[in-house]
């Protein structure tokens, strides 16, 4: 899978997330998802309502 398509993905989820309630404090969280064998896509912590594909 392109990374930037699974930055969309991670992007996607904490709005998900976000917009449901599901975090139990604030918008803060990281998220992240399996590119291949070798490499993962990843947030930086923090506040994840506001991700954008460049972060």
């Amino acid at each position: 899978m392109q990374q930037q398509t699974v930055r969309q993905q991670i992007i996607d989820a904490a709005r998900v997330l976000v917009h449901s309630g599901l975090l139990s404090r604030g918008e803060h969280a990281s998220l992240s998802a399996r590119l291949d064998d070798q490499h993962i896509v990843m947030t930086r912590g923090g506040s994840i309502g506001s991700l954008s594909p460049d972060d």
